[in-house]
């Protein structure tokens, strides 16, 4: 449904720039190398440059808006077509189709960055990759629709198709892999290994894949995991640590396996007493039977 709206939008700027006067053009036609260094192949490509340099636009209406400004490029229909601003790369059909003047973005693969405005420092690769992104800056998309819905949210780095899909203002986040923080909406959360979602509402949270279901029992060549708290940075056991955790560990199987031994001696000593104590209460029971049979004679002798 989006990818349709985006190309009615397509269609309709395409024909909202085709009314302008083939007055501005530059001169000759465009058909390859101009002065300042510029380079224009395709129809109205670099139409309205006045003095910009070294710029280069290929394929119909790349570059179409640039008049002074410098060193973009944009390779494909409609890329950097609305743009007057310096220093970006466009690639791909419809690729920061709608930036003015945000600066020093890079966009390649079809509709990357399409919706950016103003938004500075922004490196989209892939289809609809940060296609939403409007303003916000600093982010990096590699992949399939990643950041896809992003608008405002800054300093976020996807790579992997749909990596950070739903975020639209959160900063800050990290995601690697296939659909990595697909869930991710906050701020400040790293998101490793395909399928890694993450959660709504969060931040600061990290999430690893396997690390929640993979299990090593503790051995001279398997360490435990330590976390520093001050700065989050992971390392290991010292090996002699390690060492003497291994020996107490083991120490603790033993007595383990000795206090399950004891368990099952004392498990078999209850049931014998059990059946002792069954018996008395037999034996018991006839005795009292006995005597008072014995009462009964005694009393009918006498």
């Amino acid at each position: 449904m989006k990818t349709s709206i985006l190309s009615i939008l397509f269609t309709i700027a395409f024909a909202a720039f085709a009314v302008i006067q083939n007055t501005q053009a530059v001169s000759p036609a465009p058909d390859g190398a101009y002065s300042g260094g510029n380079t224009a192949e395709g129809q109205n490509s670099l139409l309205s440059l006045t003095s910009g340099i070294y710029n280069t636009g290929v394929r119909i209406y790349s570059l179409l808006s640039l008049t002074d400004d410098k060193f973009c490029t944009g390779v494909g229909a409609g890329t950097l077509l609305a743009n007057t601003a310096d220093n970006s790369t466009a690639i791909g059909a419809g690729a920061l189709l709608s930036n003015t003047v945000g600066e020093q973005n890079t966009a390649t693969g079809t509709f990357a960055l399409f919706s950016n405005t103003e938004g500075n420092f922004n490196t989209a690769s892939g289809r609809s990759a940060l296609l939403s992104n409007t303003t916000a800056g600093a982010n990096t998309a590699n992949g399939y629709q990643a950041l896809f819905n992003n608008t405002i949210g800054n300093d976020n780095t996807a790579s992997g198709a749909n990596a950070l899909l739903s975020n639209t203002s959160g900063n800050n986040n990290t995601a690697l892999g296939r659909s990595a923080g697909s869930d991710i909406n906050g701020s400040s959360n790293i998101c490793i290994g395909q399928g890694v979602s993450g959660e709504a509402g969060v931040d600061d949270s990290t999430y690893i894949r396997n690390v929640n279901t993979t299990e090593q029992s503790p051995a001279e060549d398997v360490a435990f995991v330590t976390v520093r708290l001050s700065d989050g940075r992971l390392g290991h056991q010292p090996t002699v640590m390690r060492s003497a955790t291994c020996e107490l560990q083991k120490t603790v199987e033993e007595l383990k396996s000795t206090v399950a031994r004891q368990e099952t001696i004392i498990a078999k000593q209850q049931q014998q007493i059990g059946v002792l104590t069954a018996g008395v209460q037999k034996v018991s029971a006839q005795l009292e039977a006995s005597k008072s049979a014995s009462q009964v004679v005694n009393n009918i002798g006498g």
